[in-house]
């Protein structure tokens, strides 16, 4: 072995073994005698990982030379080292070192796990971690028993099944974590380190869901084990593992049904988890398959290309792991930066568990999915990969005998029936790639905030100015629909149905329950559905009858089945006239079924605990109305969880029961305790007893859920007296109760009488919550046995009603229209009238266009800057997109061809420097997925292509593309700035639009019009747009000096507007400030005015934002915060422009004010205050006498704060 020198201590020595060791020296300063085994002076070994191969030593303050210590450390290093690599090749102990032995690959998961931990008191508990143990518990440590039996112990069989899983286990009133789990609790789940010693994390019982929801948002699997009910006092208890919860299924089910009122609160059982999605590749294509595991269904998309599974992963959104099969192995290593799969399988290395191989030489798509059915079961199985007995019971579950459903999918048989999948680039250029299942996820105005495109989905569903956001389920269905365009037939129903319900030829039924059809078959399969989930399930039955019997109600069955896909929509294929039939009588039937059973009237006196609390007369009253009842909290406590769940006629015996006790109770608390009280009172001097005075007497222990009795008296046998006395011998067992660990409550009272009484009384109690636990336990798998398809379909059509009738009536307030097919053999791909920007409304500044697009052909789309190019652009992909849906669109008359397969849209997008990807680079992959997918039928819009690299090859590339389209029968829309594309020899030659501009304003001045012109436009207003936007008028009037003696390397036009370029002097001159000149008022200059008066500091005077005539404010931007604000508005009679300057703690609100109540383009100038209004209102006065000054023509001058003009 290579001897260590003292260079070594930093760095690294190669032993003869494979691996390098680096031996690190901390400044630790324990004694060595703490530690055994030591050389004085140093520890051998402190901690050894050979992920890393790394020895960590500790040096104390002691005299053997650092030389000496090394190489003692070294010697026993070579020696486990050579024991470790041993047990690595054959050992499978889980409780062998991590990394030394065991199951390596739970190490290393664990390893990248603890090296993300930020928190410092995360930090510091992992100082404590053990990690020669499975738990990284140090056993001996104080309170850690590894006995058989201990709770350690059982912790450790659960983590041998589940080693990759959190083991979370209930500890009396708390779920408790330890080791690595208690770190990961603390750094992502916001948790409180428990102690200093041995890492421990915990939590109350009622807080399990929110935990779980914290870690399965972070990736984490838990597995959950409680303890068994009826355990005998002073006897160890039992647990047994009852659930596991995965990113996949992240609701704990399991004692779901028994809570009810987490279910209405929470809204969990309302939203649905993001799929499980594995890929693979066959000889016929590509595979997609998505996994339901809540539902335990696998859809199979074959025969896609790379580029559609790509955009089927990243578009439509999964949990961790993405299961990658054993056919990509070699792909892995070659083909990085040509394959759009491998560079995002590469990417999702970031992740905890970014994916993971399956399979191995399977060929088919089916044998793919059986194999992924079989991971999914071991992974969410509650045994996990244990076998043998290890003492870690298991509860039993519906789930293992419930089979998976493999469903293939009908239309990728002949992937013609079928547009593909929408691309990556359009999903980000129209805002679908956020996560739309979550509520609040995203702005309530639609805008996408700063920076972030307008959402097509929230557009779609929301009327204009509404501050309702849509349903996170609406917005997640319409958003599929979106990424993954229907067939033609599915869109024809789709239209069908808008066009119904837009005519509102008959009245339309009240929306139903939301609910996601995979949870509420989990849950009914399971046996956990809780009352408010049955109550909904009825109601959405009732809502889907009435949908079903409409006119409109067929197709929009058809369109629910069609979209969901699975053994019903193959069905109605078949004969729908048949399933509809059944598909009433199923869900009438259902809907009988639970209203049979299920307490629906929650309104019923029946529910309320009356007769406990009420005010008795303070007058004296006799013995027998001294104690009206129990107390109300009390009855709530024990009698809560019987009431509105199930009627009373189903559990007549069992209802009768609590009711007979309690009486008895009662009877027995009011003749054997209320007389004791009342001799106590007055033996104490009270005169006239009431019913406060005895209540005060009466105590309701929460803890033990018991009612006794507390009064002072000097001695004990004073009251044993008083009772004598009043009772006779009745009372002669008045003893001090046993609590519920059988400990004496010295300082109450109560007799064995009572005490039976009330053991009757909670034992009623337990049973008829038994009972009502088994019949909704029945009903639930009732159900889920006869009609567990007919209600998920029932939850689907409530979704599907309620998206399409927001989508029409939000379509309708913005003036959009249902689109027609026009016929197979025409060459138009797309045809618009009076197209106007998705998230616009007609009657707002939106102004429309008319756009023609044919099969073979190019289109050039110039124009200056801030024209209007990249909306155009999103508003021809948005309009071709929802009408090959079968969707409202943003136009006054649309016609799309069936034939139009795939619409994409890429805006600019920026470099990818983890991947060692510039910006040029990164548009090259995608030019590279696009061009292997088929051009005919398909529309392509680029806006600014190519603008990253130098201009020759950029224009020459433009050129290409558009005769590549236009060639195989597609159609490409470039909007470029690269004006040397006109000057090209093309073939066949691309048809040229542009952008208006127009003057506006006295001066003169070029505006756009946002309005699309036939022929090209050379102009450029790219400094008036940098003048705009506040660039000093030094930097500008230079640009047009340099610009004015450099060679332009395309044809310009010889307007004025770029003739200036040619003229530095005429440049410098019109850039220059004249608050007197009308065409110069310009907002940037008003900010200008209002920061040389000091009104600004100057340190913030690039701080104001503007907006311009289409543009609204988001309003997550503006959390009530106080806003100084200059409005531009232009008179379009006059051609002048009207300054108005105001303050207001809603700006998005008073914007929308503004614009309603004028009649010509307004535009706005804005700062936030965040001193309050009182300081907004000062410098709103300032502002006003500041503009007033310099010239500028104001609509109003009144100063709210002095109250003058």
């Amino acid at each position: 072995m290579t001897p260590l020198s003292s260079a070594s201590l930093r760095g690294g020595v190669k032993a003869s073994s494979p691996w390098r060791i680096h031996i690190h020296v901390s400044s630790s300063c324990v004694p060595p005698k703490s530690r055994g085994g030591g050389v004085a002076g140093w520890s051998i070994i402190d901690r050894v990982s050979t992920s890393t191969s790394t020895v960590v030593c500790r040096r104390w303050r002691s005299c053997l030379p650092a030389m000496e210590a090394a190489e003692k450390a070294q010697s026993r290093l070579a020696k486990g080292i050579t024991q470790a690599a041993r047990r690595d090749s054959s050992s499978d102990d889980y409780n062998a070192p991590p990394g030394l032995g065991g199951k390596r690959d739970s190490h290393k998961y664990w390893t990248k796990v603890l090296e993300k931990v930020q928190k410092p008191s995360a930090r510091q508990m992992m100082q404590n971690i053990n990690y020669e143990d499975i738990m990284g518990v140090n056993t001996s440590a104080k309170g850690i028993s590894t006995e058989k039996n201990s709770l350690y112990t059982f912790a450790c069989n659960v983590k041998r099944r589940h080693p990759r899983k959190i083991a979370i286990v209930q500890v009396g009133e708390f779920f408790e974590t330890w080791g690595t789990d208690a770190v990961c609790l603390v750094e992502w789940a916001n948790l409180n380190p428990m102690g200093r010693g041995v890492p421990r994390a915990g939590f109350p019982l009622a807080n399990l869901h929110r935990t779980l929801r914290d870690l399965t948002s972070q990736g984490f699997k838990a597995v959950i084990c409680e303890e068994l009910p009826n355990s005998n006092k002073g006897s160890r208890k039992e647990r047994a593992i009852v659930d596991v919860v995965t990113p996949a299924k992240p609701l704990r089910s399991h004692g779901l049904v028994d809570e009810d009122q987490y279910a209405v609160d929470s809204g969990m059982l309302d939203m649905k988890a993001p799929p499980l999605v594995a890929v693979g590749r066959t000889h016929s294509g590509y595979v997609y398959l998505s996994a339901d595991v809540e539902c335990r269904r696998i859809n199979i998309s074959d025969r896609l290309t790379e580029t559609a599974a790509t955009s089927l992963i990243e578009t439509l959104g999964h949990v961790p792991p993405l299961y990658v099969h054993r056919s990509f192995m070699d792909d892995t290593r070659r083909y990085y930066h040509s394959s759009p799969l491998m560079r995002m399988i590469k990417k999702s290395r970031n992740n905890t568990t970014p994916w993971e191989w399956f399979g191995g030489a399977e060929v088919q798509a089916e044998q793919m999915a059986k194999i992924l059915k079989v991971e999914l079961e071991k992974e969410h199985a509650l045994g996990g990969v244990g076998g043998k007995d290890d003492g870690a019971r298991i509860m039993t579950t519906a789930d293992a005998a419930q089979e998976w459903e493999i469903i293939p999918y009908a239309e990728t048989v002949d992937t013609t029936k079928r547009p593909k999948p929408l691309h990556v680039s359009t999903a980000e250029a129209l805002g679908l790639l956020r996560n739309l299942w979550v509520p609040g996820d995203q702005t309530t105005d639609g805008s996408g905030g700063a920076g972030v495109s307008p959402c097509l989905a929230r557009s779609m569903l929301r009327k204009e100015n509404s501050p309702v956001a849509p349903p996170a389920l609406c917005l997640g269905w319409m958003s599929s629909i979106l990424l993954r365009p229907p067939s033609q037939s599915a869109a024809q129903a789709l239209r069908a149905s808008c066009t119904a319900l837009l005519q509102g030829e008959e009245a339309l039924p009240n929306y139903g329950p939301l609910l996601a059809s995979s949870r509420v078959v989990r849950l009914l399969r399971e046996g956990e559905a809780p009352p408010s989930m049955l109550r909904d399930i009825a109601g959405a039955c009732e809502v889907a009858v009435d949908v079903a019997r409409m006119g409109a109600g067929r197709d929009l069955l058809r369109a629910a089945l069609a979209v969901e896909g699975g053994s019903l929509a193959a069905e109605a294929e078949r004969d729908f006239d048949r399933l509809h039939e059944r598909l009433v009588a199923a869900w009438e039937e259902a809907r009988r079924k639970i209203n049979e059973v299920v307490d629906i009237d929650l309104d019923d006196e029946s529910g309320s605990f009356g007769g406990g609390d009420e005010e008795g007369d303070d007058e004296g009253v006799a013995t027998c109305e001294l104690f009206p009842g129990l107390p109300r909290a009390f009855r709530e406590i024990n009698e809560a969880r019987l009431q509105g769940k199930v009627k009373r006629n189903r559990l007549a015996q069992e209802f009768d029961a609590v009711d007979e006790t309690r009486r008895a109770y009662e009877e027995r608390i009011r003749s054997r305790l209320i007389p004791v009280a009342a001799a106590a009172l007055t033996s104490a001097g009270t005169t006239n007893l009431s019913v406060a005075a005895i209540r005060a007497c009466l105590v309701h222990d929460i803890y033990n859920n018991a009612i006794w009795l507390k009064v002072k008296v000097p001695k004990a046998g004073d009251i044993r007296a008083m009772a004598r006395k009043q009772l006779g011998d009745k009372v002669e067992n008045l003893e001090h109760p046993r609590d519920r660990l059988g400990k004496l409550v010295n300082d109450r009272w109560s007799t064995d009488e009572v005490e039976e009484a009330a053991r009757q009384y909670r034992d009623a109690v337990r049973q008829a919550t038994e009972s009502i636990r088994l019949e909704l336990r029945h009903l639930g798998k009732e159900l889920a046995n006869t009609a567990s398809s007919e209600v998920a379909a029932a939850c689907v059509l409530c979704v599907v009603y309620q998206s399409l009738e927001m989508h029409v009536a939000a379509a309708k307030s913005r003036g959009w229209c249902i689109p027609h097919v026009s016929t197979p053999s025409s060459d138009k791909l797309l045809e618009v009238e009076g197209m106007i920007p998705h998230w616009m409304s007609r009657d707002s500044s939106a102004v429309s266009n008319d756009v023609e697009i044919r099969r073979g052909e190019g289109v050039i789309v110039t124009g200056p800057n801030m024209a209007g190019k990249s909306t155009l652009s999103r508003s021809i992909a948005s309009a071709a997109l929802l009408a090959s849906c079968g969707l409202m669109a943003p136009a006054q008359r649309c016609a799309v061809s069936p034939n139009l397969k795939s619409v994409v849209l890429r805006l600019p997008r920026k470099d990818a420097p983890s991947e060692g990807r510039s910006a040029f680079a990164v548009e090259m992959d995608d030019l590279t997925s696009l061009l292997r997918e088929e051009q005919k039928d398909t529309l392509v819009l680029l806006d600014e292509p190519f603008s990253t690299t130098e201009y020759t090859a950029a224009c020459s590339l433009v050129g290409a593309l558009l005769e590549t389209y236009a060639n195989n029968g597609g159609a490409l829309i470039a909007a470029t700035h690269l004006h040397g594309v006109l000057s090209l020899d093309m073939d066949p030659f691309p048809r040229l639009l542009h952008m208006e501009v127009a003057p506006t304003g006295g001066g003169g001045q070029l505006r756009p019009t946002w309005r699309l012109r036939d022929g090209p436009s050379t102009q450029s207003l790219a400094l008036q747009v940098a003048r705009d936007a506040g660039v000093p008028i030094d930097v500008l009037s230079r640009a047009a000096e340099l610009g004015s003696s450099t060679p332009m390397p395309a044809p310009m036009d010889s307007r004025a507007t770029l003739a200036t370029l040619r003229d530095g002097a005429a440049v410098k001159e019109s850039l220059e400030l004249n608050y007197r000149d009308m065409g110069s008022l310009t907002l940037s200059a008003s900010t200008r005015v209002l920061n040389d008066n000091a009104i600004v500091p100057s340190d913030e005077a690039d701080v104001f934002a503007f907006l311009s005539p289409q543009q609204m404010p988001s309003t997550a931007h503006f959390d009530g915060d106080s806003v100084l604000y200059v409005l531009r508005e232009t008179d379009p009679s006059q051609s002048t422009a009207l300054f108005y300057v105001g303050e207001t703690d809603n700006f998005p609100q008073r914007v929308a004010q503004h614009r309603k109540s004028r009649s010509g383009p307004v535009e706005f100038a804005y700062i936030r205050v965040p001193e309050g209004r009182s300081r907004a209102r000062d410098l709103e006065g300032r502002a006003i006498r500041a503009l007033a000054a310099a010239g500028f023509p104001l609509s109003s001058n009144y100063d709210g704060r002095m109250g003058r003009s």
